[in-house]
């Protein structure tokens, strides 16, 4: 099936015939049957792996007898990374959960912990709701690192997209003298703030850019400042943060300042 929103129609290679948006979904859906799964070291099983363009979509668990209780995350694994998109109920014959992706993933996964409830799991279904047109998907580069869920039932991410940057629990580094860029995807009535420390013994020149906006401040050693980031156009904001200070790092020193992301209203 070729699709791209409302510039091209939809195309089933199959019948070589248009289909309608009901029939794009349908044939949209990607499932996983119960025998389709990896298990960890740690007892947890996944169920997949689904390779999804950016988009929105309902991860759907069909359990073989209803009233099955059993919790479950949407994850993505990444390299070494992983993380969880959305989580769904714990019970019902059919639990489903929703979640969307600012740029696409190649591996997003259903995780169930380790539960006598596995064996009643029958299908995995990931059903597309709204799908990003090709011509207005964000190229990450060459690759997402990490995704953060700042807010998964409003769908706000932070992804990492460089080795510049060293994701750390709320916050994350940027190296010293290199340009650490994050993609934050946002919805409309929010704006981005980045709050930086200069984490360098010296005085740091820290450049922001987001698009055709860019702002420099000088920051002296420990010392925090908050910057609003002038996004526009798009849901999906570019942040680059340059870090310039000089210096002989410490033993084991390898970054030069603190970032922490926040989404504050427009107004």
């Amino acid at each position: 099936m070729a699709f791209d929103g409302d510039r091209l129609p939809a195309l089933s290679y199959a019948t070589m015939t248009r289909l309608a948006n009901p029939a794009v979904v349908a044939q949209g859906v990607q499932s996983s049957p119960a025998d389709r799964r990896r298990e960890l070291d740690d007892g947890q099983v996944l169920f997949g792996p689904f390779d999804l363009p950016a988009g929105k979509y309902e991860m759907q668990v069909v359990y073989r007898e209803p009233g099955v209780n059993a919790p479950w995350s949407v994850a993505y694994y990444l390299r070494r990374m992983r993380g969880v998109l959305a989580r769904g109920p714990d019970t019902g014959d059919k639990t489903s959960a929703t979640f969307t992706l600012p740029v696409g993933l190649p591996a997003v996964w259903a995780r169930f912990p380790p539960s006598d409830a596995l064996q009643y799991v029958d299908e995995i279904r990931v059903v597309p709701v709204t799908v990003v047109p090709r011509r207005e998907r964000v190229d990450p580069g060459d690759g997402v690192r990490q995704v953060w869920a700042m807010d998964e039932a409003a769908g706000t991410y932070v992804l990492f997209v460089d080795d510049n940057t060293d994701p750390r629990g709320d916050h994350f580094w940027v190296r010293r003298r290199a340009t650490g860029t994050i993609l934050v995807a946002a919805p409309g009535d929010q704006v981005p703030h980045v709050t930086i420390t200069n984490a360098a013994p010296v005085p740091d020149t820290i450049r922001v850019e987001s698009g055709a906006w860019t702002t420099e401040i000088t920051l002296e050693p420990g010392e925090t400042t908050r910057v609003r980031v002038d996004a526009r156009g798009g849901t999906i904001v570019p942040i680059a943060i340059t870090t310039t200070a000089v210096f002989e790092p410490a033993p084991g020193q390898r970054v030069s300042c603190h970032v922490r992301v926040d989404l504050l209203p427009a107004s």
